[in-house]
């Protein structure tokens, strides 16, 4: 052990000083001097002191690291030094009264001032305000041999800057999710009133399980009234490459300053370097204020255009142009980061296949029906026109998957197309799945219009089926174990996976309980701490608001009988977010008891005033598993009851060590000890029956989580495992029934009739025109295609029938002869017309002008009469298409649905999409109340479809009511109203209502 070198006594107190003595005084005189300064009234400032014997004195040299791995330093013994700062040094410390392994930073220099040493302990101060799972959490302040020390949770990953320094810069994904976490502390700290202003990578460290953790707030200044004679000093302090121009110079500083500095950073993580660097600080300074920086992507083009834009947003010169909060830029960040996502089940990738086929082919077929491809040559059309459409179609997925991840189809149902690691997948991998999945149509269209196959050959069906048997080819390989990937997805190395739900938590006011921002007169010693109002007793002991004077927080202490045994060395080191942090504690004849950290918040138990919803609900659920398995594992589980949980303002749950202080005094079945899965049941029932939830609404919580609540309340709940993980599976499902997702069921059964309507409406020009131009033939043909005319028609005279005929044959010869013709969709219903006119041909081969012109003399009454039909029926000819097509469609969509309401109960549609439907008890209806609520449904299109079929009929099977296109539009109003009641209540639509059924998440 070194000896310390005294220089004299402490002017003030009269103790002995060591050679470093800052200012002149010893170190508990310093923070006596700081505890003067941040309250003032006390009359003494209670410390963990270690300088009682020269035993412990130590000799702290000016420039070098003062203590050395393996020498006794107080009650600690000190490990490797983990950093050097400007004020002090971190070494890596056993506390070995505890055994404890912590952080201990260490005043490095001489404290020059009484600014000094308010920032020292001020960086204590602000940062033991602030316990959050991404902040370095302060256990304490003491002297140590004359030296101020601040003791505080060790992070034994390291800094985020020597992680780049030995790894180089990180992948994309990897450093958004680290500025995520670094994000969440200081939006954690915000909420308490501070900002950083030296956010740096230094400064975030990586826990042991890879989340990273805020600390050194040496530089912190708190935006509340107390500390606001540390805000405006108007001197630069920080780390100029990464501060921003407005701390530069000095100005008044908001959040939006150290929003800058969290871009910085990420600017260093993906590049290895800050965004500006000058060999002296009058350069630097003047690069960052003036100049732009150069964009990340310069030197790493695999970053993603869109995170280079939000790193610069943040980099912005003025404040007004960066993100506003941080709330802000973690939602301009999440889509970067690395995610958990389901992988996406193989019905709703087809069900966004079929969104994709439909949105694809509609273009081609408006603009075939625009421009009477469809109705004049046909549905095939020109080679080059099919060829086109296929090559569209790859266009398609190619640029919207590269862009936005996902086609039009995918983003509907909420699908995303990732790398294996979970990020967006770069423009390579969409070119390889793009060229593996669409092999069939690069192939044929490549072909056709290179000349060496003719679209025109090759049937339609034979195409269609052909496409669609290589493209479930492609799916053989699909399992479960390889997240459903099918051959394109292995290629290319990409996955679909669903789009995750993120859950936030409210930051809530604290209620009131008698922890006293400053210690009452009189109140009791614990050690370094006051005490102060009892907030429970028991025979067990008490809890003690307590106080501590240097780092101005509130703690709670917990006393215990004489002969309690101290707690064990794994609850001591426990730094989890789900338990609370142990300060210190002390076993002797004379005292017992722990101090622990006092959250802000509420006990479980007092919740009674409003109700919970279930997205606030599963959030603590998960928080309780979670800490409940992590206990498990190491055997740090508390007694279990409820009275022992408790909510933290920012939401998030805490299982307490001993009851929860400010609730009533629970009853027994809220003491019992229960075991880890009857605790989660436990804790879902209370927050559920709270705020008159009871009986609980169907819609309160999607259907999984009915069920699993269920399965945990029996008397052989599953284990504690199994419940967790499907615990964590179902709060990650959406909470509520979005109307994008509602729209969903109802597009895809409106699509088809929506789609033949408009089609036929842009196609009726066209249709006008062919009538126009062959609507005398055709009504010819359709007079002799009759094997028996009526009674009065002229057509039974056989020299009337033959003059009909020759006038066909020698007017529209050269029309029948054309295949074009007969291959025109509008022909397609009148195939056997082309028996009867092929007949003509043969027995007219030759016909002259002046055969001609007498057949037209001969059969002038009908060719009049048929003028003036045609004439007058084009409406109502046009009434008739319309009705029929959308009878048709209508029909097929009615029949699919109902067929599909018996098979699926709710829709087989709706469970693809995670949607259920469900009776006021919350369970999903049965076949009979499924097949009810369909017809309720389609109950205008249902009785429509029943006015056609006893209306007339056009050639025996074409219904022709009166006013058919009233009748039309009638029926697709009242669908449309009924589809408007439902996006507008996604939960209950009118026919919800009418059949008492309510429309909840699966």
């Amino acid at each position: 052990m070194r000896d310390v070198h005294t220089l004299g006594k402490c002017p003030q107190c009269g103790r002995p000083l060591s050679q470093d003595a800052p200012e002149g005084l010893c170190a508990r005189c310093v923070l006596k001097g700081v505890e003067d300064l941040s309250a003032g009234g006390l009359d003494e400032a209670p410390t963990l002191s270690s300088a009682d014997g020269a035993a412990r004195g130590r000799h702290l040299a000016e420039n070098a690291s003062r203590l050395t791995p393996g020498e006794i330093w107080g009650p600690y013994r000190i490990g490797r030094l983990l950093g050097k700062g400007g004020m002090g040094e971190v070494y890596e410390a056993e506390h070995m009264e505890t055994g404890r392994r912590l952080a201990l930073k260490v005043l490095r220099s001489r404290l020059e001032n009484a600014d000094d040493r308010a920032r020292f302990l001020r960086e204590g101060q602000l940062a033991a305000s602030v316990s959050h799972p991404h902040t370095v959490y302060i256990f304490g302040s003491e002297e140590i041999a004359g030296a101020p020390v601040i003791s505080m949770e060790l992070v034994p990953g390291g800094a985020l800057k020597d992680r780049v320094a030995t790894e180089g810069p990180l992948a994309p994904v990897e450093a958004v999710s680290a500025v995520l976490g670094i994000i969440g502390g200081l939006d954690a700290a915000q909420a308490a009133g501070i900002l950083h202003r030296d956010i740096k990578p230094s400064n975030c460290f990586i826990d042991s399980d890879g989340s990273i953790k805020v600390g050194d707030f040496g530089l912190s200044i708190s935006t509340l009234a107390r500390d606001v004679r540390h805000e405006l000093d108007g001197v630069f302090q920080g780390t100029p490459q990464f501060a921003s121009p407005e701390q530069l110079r000095g100005e008044p500083l908001d959040v939006r300053a150290d929003i800058y500095a969290v871009g910085a950073t990420l600017y260093y993580l993906l590049t290895g370097q800050p965004p500006f660097d000058a060999p002296d600080l009058h350069t630097l300074a003047g690069r960052v204020m003036n100049e732009q920086p150069q964009s990340p992507r310069v030197g790493r083009p695999e970053i993603p255009a869109g995170l280079a834009a939000v790193v610069m947003q943040c980099l912005a010169k003025t404040p007004a142009d960066r993100p506003s909060s941080y709330a802000a830029l973690a939602d301009a960040l999440r889509p970067y980061a690395l995610q958990q996502r389901q992988p996406a089940p193989p019905g709703l990738r087809i069900l966004a296949g079929m969104f994709d086929s439909i949105l694809t082919a509609a273009p081609v077929s408006i603009w075939f029906a625009w421009t009477g491809d469809v109705m004049i040559r046909g549905s095939a059309g020109p080679a080059a026109s099919a060829a086109w459409a296929w090559l569209v179609n790859v266009a398609y997925y190619f640029f919207l998957e590269g862009l936005w991840g996902a086609s039009l189809g995918k983003r509907l149902v909420g699908l995303r197309v990732l790398n294996r690691d979970g990020a967006r997948a770069s423009w390579r991998s969409i070119a390889a799945r793009t060229a593996v999945f669409h092999f069939p149509n690069l192939l044929l269209g490549g072909a056709t219009l290179g000349g060496f196959l003719m679209a025109d050959t090759m049937p339609a069906f034979l195409r269609a089926t052909g496409t669609l048997g290589l493209v479930t080819a492609l799916f053989l390989t699909a399992r479960r174990s390889n997240g459903w990937a099918g051959i394109h997805d292995l290629v290319s190395g990409t996955r679909v996976a669903s789009r995750s739900t993120a859950a936030s938590r409210r930051l809530g006011a604290s209620p009131h309980l008698p922890l006293a921002a400053q210690p009452m007169a009189g109140g009791g010693r614990y050690g370094p701490f006051v005490g102060g109002p009892v907030l429970w007793e028991s025979n067990d002991g008490r809890l003690i608001a307590g106080f501590d004077p240097i780092l101005r927080r509130p703690v709670w202490i917990r006393t215990a009988p004489p002969g309690t045994p101290p707690i064990s060395s794994v609850r001591r080191e426990l730094s989890r977010s789900g338990r609370l942090f142990w300060l210190t504690g002390r076993r002797s004849a004379s005292e017992n008891w722990d101090a622990f950290e006092a959250p802000g918040g509420e006990a479980l138990l007092t919740r009674t005033r409003t109700a919970v919803e279930w997205p606030t609900l599963k959030l603590w659920l998960v928080d309780l598993a979670n800490e409940l398995a992590a206990g498990a594992r190491d055997g740090s589980t508390p007694a279990l009851a409820l009275d022992r949980l408790w909510i933290r303002n920012d939401g998030r749950l805490v299982l307490l060590d001993f009851p929860a202080p400010g609730a009533s005094k629970p009853d027994e079945a809220h003491r019992a000890d229960l075991t880890p899965v009857a605790l989660l049941s436990a804790a879902a029932a209370h927050a559920i029956s709270t705020g008159g939830n009871l009986p609980m609404r169907p819609d309160f919580m999607p259907l999984s989580a009915r069920t699993l609540l269920d399965r945990l309340s029996r008397l052989s709940p599953p284990p504690l495992d199994d419940a967790r993980a499907e615990l964590v599976r179902v709060a990650g499902l959406p909470d509520r029934v979005r109307r994008r997702r509602r729209s969903l069921p109802i597009a895809l059964a409106s699509l088809p009739t929506a789609f033949i309507l408009g089609v036929a409406l842009l196609a009726l020009p066209a249709f006008f025109g062919f009538m126009r131009q062959n609507g005398e033939l055709l009504e010819l043909l359709g007079a002799l295609n009759q094997p028996n005319p009526p009674a009065q028609s002229r057509l039974r005279d056989p020299a009337i029938r033959d003059a009909m005929e020759t006038y066909v044959a020698g007017r529209y010869g050269g029309v029948l002869n054309n295949d074009a013709f007969w291959d025109a969709a509008i022909m397609q219903g009148l195939q056997p017309m082309r028996r009867t006119a092929e007949q003509i041909l043969a027995r007219h081969s030759s016909v002259s002008a002046e055969e001609l012109e007498r057949a037209s003399a001969i059969i002038a009454p009908e060719l009049a009469r048929m003028s003036r039909r045609r004439s007058d029926d084009f409406a109502q000819v046009a009434g008739v298409i319309l009705v029929a097509l959308a009878a048709l469609s209508l029909l097929i969509a009615v029949g699919c649905s109902l067929l599909a309401s018996i098979l699926v109960p709710g829709g087989a549609v709706a469970k693809l999409l995670g949607l259920a439907v469900v009776t006021r008890d919350g369970r999903e209806v049965r076949r009979g109340r499924s097949l009810v609520r369909a017809i309720a449904a389609w109950l205008p299109a249902i009785v429509w479809l029943a006015y056609l079929a006893a209306s007339p009929k056009v050639q025996g099977w074409v219904p022709a009511p009166g006013s058919p296109l009233a009748g039309l539009s009638l029926v697709l109003s009242a669908m449309a109203i009924g589809a408007i009641c439902a996006l507008a209540s996604p939960n209950r639509g009118l026919h919800d209502r009418l059949t008492g059924t309510w429309v909840i998440p699966r």
